[in-house]
């Protein structure tokens, strides 16, 4: 019985952590999501591991290109202040 409640309650956990995680991801709360993917890939469900290292992953190239817009945009910027050099 209390096996039982156990796995249940670790199932319940596990689809709260991914749910919630794929809200943030959806809502563009990109951190957010990645640490809820991290916390149910920390509670080790096999059947589910694949699923959420396929969100993990989606959540870390989603940050991965806004930090790259924010340098691109950061370049520009600098490109328009820092004076440049007429050879």
């Amino acid at each position: 019985m209390r096996v039982t409640l156990c796995t249940q309650l670790l199932t319940h956990v596990l689809t709260y952590y991914s749910q919630k995680g794929n809200v943030h991801l959806r809502d563009g709360e990109v951190d957010q999501a990645i640490d809820c993917y991290n916390r149910a890939l920390e509670l080790g469900d096999n059947e589910q591991e694949g699923v959420l290292l396929v969100m993990r992953g989606t959540a870390l190239l989603q940050r991965a290109y806004a930090y790259k817009m924010r340098f691109k945009d950061m370049i520009t910027i600098a490109e328009d202040i820092l004076p440049t050099e007429k050879r």
